[in-house]
């Protein structure tokens, strides 16, 4: 195997796939609050942002209280893991507080580590002379800590896999069902020409396969694939030690931030033999593959592990690159062990020509 490429989320919207985390902020605010006509109208991303900031300011200038999300997990006690809205807008409500509104959730996976940063008012416990009640109110906070946990990991797992079945879905009905002169011009030649290569797909879409007709024995899906079970995502920072406060609820979320993080290691060791094949390897395609300079990037080991085991491939990058900081890029793929990350080459997969 002498090409290998790695696909990431610019090639699946580059193909017209609504899969940034744009859209996920839609649709969790549809499944929360349901959907509006007005939204559903609205084609272009500007608008699309413009209208949840607009309603963002109002939800969230809501306090979030722990009597309120006893009040929820009382009315649902027979239905362990329930699909009730009130929780959906809790956690659109606690997104809301992690994430930094200008990015409109495009920082969703790092920020998942904040959880453990949330803000939830809490009741003041008294005993028989007047006093606050320390340990009731630790307790109290205990108790809503373990409520969040639980139908924070149920809630995201179920809302990002559902989002991304519903969106390839559309995109397929739209796409696919109307035959190649819908989508001949989405095509990029350089994949067209390389079909026989091996691909690392960080998608969890069947583009390359749908719509390509890459075999699905040259397509690795690290992070699971659409009729999967479950889709991997996640942040990639270690727990940082905080003083404890037993009387702060975020601090009982240490256990959903813990879940939240990317089992990268896992994935590796499942992946053994893959890597082990990719000593063969003569030239790395990097296309729609976010390459971040961050020193603690959840998929700087993916890359670390290929680059170990090829080192001196030639890299190859989709020409959108171009508008990045091309000398950071070069600097981050040197430090994971790249040897010819400084000799790197822009290509235009659309007409398969190097730049």
């Amino acid at each position: 195997m002498e090409k290998l490429f790695i696909i990431g989320n610019g090639f699946d919207i580059a193909h017209d796939l609504k899969t940034n985390y744009l859209y996920f902020k839609k649709f969790v605010y549809q499944q929360a609050y349901g959907k509006d006509e007005l939204l559903e109208s609205l084609q272009s991303e500007n608008a699309i942002k413009l209208y949840l900031n607009r309603v963002d300011e109002e939800i969230l200038f809501e306090e979030i209280d722990d009597y309120d999300i006893l009040e929820k997990q009382m009315a649902l006690e027979d239905a362990p893991y329930p699909d009730d809205v009130d929780f959906y807008k809790l956690l659109y409500q606690l997104m809301g507080q992690i994430t930094e509104t200008e990015k409109f959730w495009s920082d969703f996976e790092e920020k998942l580590a904040d959880f453990n940063k949330v803000s939830i008012d809490t009741m003041d416990f008294v005993d028989s002379d007047g006093d606050l009640n320390g340990s009731l109110m630790a307790n109290n906070a205990n108790e809503i800590g373990e409520i969040l946990a639980k139908y924070i990991d149920y809630s995201l797992n179920k809302l990002f896999k559902l989002w991304i079945e519903e969106t390839y879905s559309d995109w397929k009905d739209r796409i696919l069902t109307k035959g190649e002169e819908s989508y001949s011009k989405l095509l990029k030649d350089t994949v067209l020409k390389n079909s026989d290569a091996l691909f690392i797909n960080f998608n969890y879409t069947k583009t390359l396969e749908d719509l390509y007709r890459i075999p699905e024995e040259r397509v690795f899906h690290l992070h699971g694939v659409i009729g999967g079970e479950k889709f991997i995502f996640g942040h990639g920072f270690d727990d940082e030690v905080n003083d404890f406060n037993p009387l702060d609820v975020a601090a009982y979320l240490e256990e959903v931030v813990m879940k939240l993080k990317k089992p990268v290691d896992n994935v590796l060791s499942n992946y053994d033999e893959l890597f082990e094949r990719l000593s063969s390897v003569k030239e790395i395609y990097f296309i729609g593959f976010g390459i971040r300079s961050e020193q603690r990037w959840v998929d700087s080991p993916y890359l670390k592990a290929i680059f170990k085991e090829n080192p001196n491939a030639d890299i190859l990058l989709d020409s959108y690159y171009r508008f990045g900081n091309i000398v950071q890029i070069k600097r981050t793929l040197k430090k994971l062990g790249a040897d010819k990350a400084y000799k790197l080459r822009l290509i235009d997969t659309r007409d398969n020509q190097l730049l």
